[in-house]
C-alpha cells in the first residue's frame, strides 16, 4: 500500500494548510476503518493511512475531538503491547472498535461511509 501525502490524497485541503477545508471542497474519504496496528492507525480508508492529527481528522471527517482522541487510544493499547495479547484481552479491544466504529457512523459528516460494526466477532481469529 503506497502511503502519499495527506494533502496528495486529499486534494480538497486548501493551499493554506490542512484542518481548514473550503465549505466547497469535498473530502474523499471511504470506506472509513479502523484498525490497530504495530506501525500506524487507527484511521485507514481505501487509499491507505490517514493523519494522526486531533485537528485534521477532525476537519476531514467532521467527528469530535473525543471520538478521535478515543480511537488513537484505543490503537495505541495494541502498539504498546510488548507479547501478544491472550483471547480475553483480543475480545474486549474487538468490542471496543465496534463501539468506535457505531460512534463515528454518528458522528462524521454526511456522504463518508463507514466500516459497519459487528455485533460478533467474526469466526475467524482476528
Amino acid at each position: 500500500m503506497t502511503n502519499r501525502t495527506e494533502t496528495e490524497r486529499h486534494s480538497s485541503l486548501p493551499a493554506g494548510g490542512p484542518g481548514t477545508p473550503d465549505e466547497d471542497d469535498e473530502v474523499v474519504v471511504g470506506p472509513l476503518r479502523l484498525r490497530a496496528l504495530r506501525h500506524a492507525g487507527p484511521f485507514w480508508e481505501g487509499e491507505g493511512h490517514l493523519s494522526d492529527d486531533v485537528d485534521v481528522l477532525g476537519a476531514w471527517l467532521g467527528a469530535s475531538r473525543g471520538l478521535i482522541e478515543d480511537a488513537l487510544a484505543w490503537a495505541r493499547a495494541y502498539q504498546d503491547l510488548a507479547d501478544d495479547p491472550g483471547p480475553a484481552w483480543r475480545r474486549r479491544h474487538w468490542d471496543q472498535q465496534q463501539v468506535l466504529l457505531r460512534r463515528l457512523a454518528d458522528e462524521v459528516s454526511p456522504g463518508i461511509e463507514v466500516e459497519p460494526a459487528l455485533d460478533e466477532p467474526p469466526a475467524t481469529p482476528w
